[in-house]
């Protein structure tokens, strides 16, 4: 009789820490490592979850207004046609829509937690909220800010998707659920065993009094911010381990510069730094990303696996993300596409995004987009030739160009013109390969040039030198005193 080797319990999850910490100690240094964890964590407590638990207050405050006062049963009555048919809840839950639209995520847990709320849904209705609030957080945070930036269709569309996806996550929640609890089909979420009066409060000798108008709004907003606290309390482990977590494995170290003014990456112990592994995994399987959410930096996808875990954990990555210096210039709404350049996926995938073919069809123009992006040309001809580079410096001296990511560029990614004495070091230009004019770093009449330790991944040129027509406005005319080292 064989006997199957097993290891003793306990000894695969010391593995799986050994090696996690054991790696992350490895790059920065233990000491480094256990520094930069506590001040992650210190600082997401309290830029991220205290901000999340002020939104839990407030709406837990004013959810309970509505619950007392008779909103919820209006609610109940009113939208019961349309909630049922489409999510299979009572119309009360447009209620937990309208909050976490106007807020965030844990905005549904605080309803759920309400019996007033509660009581009108079956056990796998109450659980289905899980689905049903999620689809809607900061919905109008994202929408007034996508209008502010121009666009007016995009978060119309994307409204639309939350509600299609809602409708879908939401009813095969309830179908998986009742599959597994058959009872919970029937069962009420709240059972009560008896009915109060919502206008008597209890007096010292037990007998029930009056409450005042005042004193029932008084209570109703202390006992809904009571709920939001408690809400606020129990995402701190979510919030705290996974976003820590995600940051120590996407940002890299800290730029430090020496008495002599050269500048070295160097792990401090500071909060947000890490090692930067999981933007090198993303980018190995770049195209799972681009296709999913049209991501076009390996970093960003850093947000939804945060959010897989404590949805506004992912509010914690935004600043550092923004403090990275990754400069996107939205190419694909400028950029023509050859036919010939593309593989028929790629041509249907520009098709989908609207546009129009021109020369017979080997020509695509990013013209009348289905992103709801304005044309600003009378023609698509027109207005490609306004195409411009993302980053064009002309005429300058003593110039620095460090650390920042340039990618998706409508023409030239960067592109220094008539200038002398230009250092461009430790640079990240992306492009797609078959972007017409996508050239990465272009250097034009400029002296004294150096390019170093940057990195380089563009479908045209990548590293080129030209020269123009003189101008009696020019600083200098030609390439001269270039040199080009330690770059990928």
């Amino acid at each position: 009789m064989k006997c199957k080797f097993r290891l003793p319990n306990g000894v695969t999850c010391l593995l799986v820490i050994l090696v996690i910490f054991g790696y992350l100690s490895a790059v920065m240094g233990l000491s480094n490592m256990l520094n930069t964890m506590m001040h992650t964590a210190h600082d997401l407590l309290l830029n991220t979850v205290f901000y999340i638990m002020a939104i839990c207050v407030l709406t837990g405050a004013l959810a309970k207004i509505f619950t007392d006062f008779g909103v919820v049963d209006l609610l109940q009555k009113a939208l019961m046609p349309i909630m049922k048919p489409l999510f299979n809840l009572p119309g009360v839950a447009s209620l937990g829509a309208v909050m976490t639209f106007l807020s965030d995520n844990p905005a549904i847990i605080t309803l759920a937690q309400d019996k007033k709320f509660a009581k009108y849904f079956k056990k796998y209705q109450i659980i289905s909220l899980t689905n049903f609030g999620t689809a809607f957080g900061m919905g109008l945070i994202v929408i007034v800010f996508m209008i502010g930036q121009g666009y007016f269709l995009a978060p119309a569309i994307g409204l639309l998707g939350a509600v299609i996806g809602c409708i879908v996550s939401t009813r095969l929640m309830q179908y998986f659920i009742c599959k597994e609890y058959p009872s919970f089909k029937e069962q009420d979420a709240v059972v009560e065993s008896h009915a109060i009066n919502e206008n008597q409060a209890e007096t010292d000798n037990g007998q029930k009094a009056p409450e005042t108008g005042f004193v029932k709004v008084l209570n109703a907003l202390l006992d809904g911010g009571k709920s939001g606290v408690e809400i606020g309390l129990a995402i701190i482990p979510g919030v705290l381990v996974i976003s820590t977590f995600v940051m120590m494995i996407t940002f890299g170290g800290s730029t430090v510069t020496d008495a002599s003014g050269n500048e070295a990456v160097v792990f401090t112990g500071a909060a947000y730094e890490g090692t930067r592994l999981l933007p090198w995994l993303a980018s190995k399987i770049d195209f799972v990303f681009k296709w999913l959410f049209g991501f076009h930096a390996p970093e960003l996808v850093a947000f939804p696996i945060t959010a897989l875990g404590a949805v506004g954990a992912a509010l914690g990555l935004i600043p550092e993300f923004a403090s990275q210096g990754i400069i996107d210039g939205n190419g694909a709404q400028w950029r023509p596409v050859k036919r010939s350049k593309v593989s028929d996926t790629e041509w249907k995938e520009f098709k989908a995004m609207g546009g129009i073919e021109k020369q017979n069809g080997s020509l695509w123009y990013p013209w009348q987009m289905k992103s709801g992006i304005k044309d600003i040309a009378a023609s698509p001809e027109a207005q490609e030739k306004m195409r411009n580079d993302l980053i064009r410096i002309v005429n300058c001296q003593r110039l620095l160009i460090k650390g920042v990511t340039v990618q998706n560029s409508p023409k030239f990614h960067v592109h220094p013109f008539n200038s002398t004495d230009v250092i461009i070091d430790g640079i990240t230009v992306r492009c797609p390969w078959n972007a017409q004019n996508g050239d990465a770093i272009d250097i034009s009449d400029c002296h004294r040039c150096l390019i170093v330790n940057s990195t380089v991944d563009a479908g045209d040129d990548g590293l080129c030198m030209k020269s123009g027509a003189a101008k009696p406005t020019n600083l200098v005319k030609g390439c001269q005193d270039i040199l080009i080292e330690a770059n990928t």
